[in-house]
């Protein structure tokens, strides 16, 4: 019998020992931000340390540890289960964890109420982030519920100003809303809630409180119009595990990221103007960025690739990177947008390994579209990670590609109607121009790279020996066009050499390079 016992232990143990080894954190410290690192790290080949420890500043919107959807009790001091309405109402509550106004049945149509909520909940529960108790407004389970005119405003931790879970549903317009607390959000939704907000003033002041945000098991939340400022350290103005649409609207971040997607869920800007100002760092981070896509693994998103598409904006980066992936893969479209980096050591995309993931399998993999779009600036690719650019429909490209030579993978595709102009030596893996001529190429004394083979005619020279040239049409474009031309350099690439632009992952203690000057133009790029 002793025997017997001591065998299940010993079992115990070494189970424990290998799930600690694979999962590599505990539930206090999932889905924490890890810093950020603006230059690769001295040991550039390996994955960066793990960071287990929280923010001690709220962080970044951290998602609160493991749990499994449960019954949840409600309360409201004003509980609405059947068809309602009312004009100039007073909803209120300073006791958690009750919601002032809980919706649970029935069509409601509150118009120009006052809404306050305050009383900070004990303790940190899944209840708060995932099912929105304590929240100002909650809507669920069969509850509908409209909202015009009036204001929404909470003093106490987890407050959400309008929450919807589950099966509720709720359209709010002409509305103000203002949240001062951590994780407090200004309109959110979890658990597949829908959620329209039109003309909103939604301004939130706490850590990890997204103007527009959601959490685990997402929704679908539509946005048009209004303006929404984020004030707080990991408070981006948007936060997406769900499907999120933005149009025609104001959102300004001023001490974290823009907008952060995670995991297979998606953002879609339009008509927008985005500024993410970024002034502090928060947490362990040491770098910025504007438009975050990533994969924590911390079980607030469903794994899988992310999707982010922004059209006829206006996207500003006063300091870092504009568009940054890590730990995922993403579909990324941009169309007729006006890209603004204030900082002159930010990218305007940047693809590398995080703390989040598997050592050795968590860089970023990135298929990006760019639409009559123009922009200025480096791209950098680390040799985890890989990256699909396609220029199409008049876009035009300034700057310079994997200039250190490092990517793993980088796919490089122009249309006919595309131009690309280098302000560096760039290396991608493989080429494919629609223009045989190669004229839509400008390499201003610099080289392109196919592989570790120089192109500097255009795209149009011979091939040398080791490297590989097929003429035809490019993927993607019809049999009638037979002027295309790719290459391809077999074996891949090699990294370790610096070029301008890029970073020295030795000796300049993550400084940058500059690119060598090219008259007449001026590089500007949002982190």
């Amino acid at each position: 019998m002793r025997r017997d016992i001591l065998t299940v232990l010993l079992c115990v143990s070494v189970l424990g020992f290998r799930a600690s080894g694979v999962l590599g954190e505990s539930a206090s410290d999932v889905g924490v931000q890890p810093p950020d690192f603006g230059a690769p790290p001295p040991d550039f080949d390996d994955a960066p340390p793990d960071y287990n420890a929280p923010p001690s500043d709220g962080g970044f919107m951290e998602p609160p540890p493991r749990g499994r959807n449960r019954t949840v009790e409600y309360s409201g001091a004003r509980e609405i289960k059947e068809t309602f309405s009312e004009e100039n109402g007073v909803y209120s509550s300073d006791e958690a964890p009750q919601a002032a106004l809980l919706v649970s049945d029935g069509e409601s149509k509150f118009t120009k109420p006052t809404i306050t909520k305050s009383g900070n909940p004990s303790g940190r529960s899944d209840d708060y982030d995932f099912y929105g108790v304590n929240a100002a407004v909650l809507v669920h389970d069969r509850g509908k519920l409209s909202i015009v005119g009036g204001s929404i405003t909470t003093n106490s931790a987890y407050s959400s100003g309008l929450f919807v879970y589950g099966s509720g549903e709720a359209t709010i317009q002409d509305a103000e809303i203002k949240t001062n607390e951590r994780n407090s959000g200004g309109i959110m939704v979890t658990g597949g809630g829908t959620l329209t907000a039109r003309n909103l003033n939604v301004v939130t002041e706490g850590g990890s409180s997204a103007p527009i945000r959601s959490d685990r098991g997402g929704g679908k939340l539509v946005v048009e119009g209004g303006t929404f400022q984020a004030n707080g350290p990991g408070s981006p103005t948007i936060y997406s595990t769900a499907d999120i649409t933005v149009s025609d609207a104001n959102l300004i971040a001023t001490k974290s990221e823009g907008a952060i997607i995670e995991g297979k869920n998606s953002i879609v800007l339009k008509n927008v103007k985005l500024v993410d100002d970024n002034s502090a760092l928060h947490g362990k981070s040491t770098t910025r960025k504007n438009i975050f896509i990533y994969q924590s693994f911390s079980g607030d998103a469903v794994v899988g690739k992310s999707n982010f598409v922004a059209e006829n904006c206006e996207i500003t980066t006063k300091k870092g990177d504009s568009i940054y992936v890590t730990n995922t893969s993403c579909d990324i479209t941009l169309r007729g947008n006006a890209f603004v980096n204030d900082d002159p050591e930010g990218y305007f995309f940047r693809a590398r390994r995080e703390s989040w993931g598997r050592k050795g399998s968590n860089g970023g993999k990135a298929n990006m579209t760019l639409e009559d779009q123009k922009v200025e600036g480096n791209i950098f690719v680390d040799n985890i990670s890989e990256l699909t650019l396609n220029l199409t429909k008049g876009t035009q490209y300034v700057g310079a590609i994997n200039a250190a030579n490092t990517g793993k993978r980088v796919d490089l595709k122009l249309d006919a109607s595309s131009t690309l102009e280098l302000t560096a030596d760039s290396y991608v893996t493989s080429l494919v121009n629609e223009d045989s001529t190669g004229k839509n190429v400008v390499l201003n004394g610099r080289k392109l790279h196919i592989g570790e083979t120089p192109v500097e005619d255009g795209i149009v020279d011979s091939a040398s020996d080791d490297s590989e040239m097929r003429t035809g049409p490019p993927d993607g474009m019809g049999p009638e066009r037979g002027d295309g031309m790719r290459r391809e350099r077999p074996g891949g690439m090699r990294g370790g050499r610096q070029r301008p632009g890029e970073f020295n992952r030795d000796g300049d203690g993550g400084r940058r390079t500059p690119p060598r000057p090219r008259p007449g133009a001026s590089e500007k790029r949002r982190g």
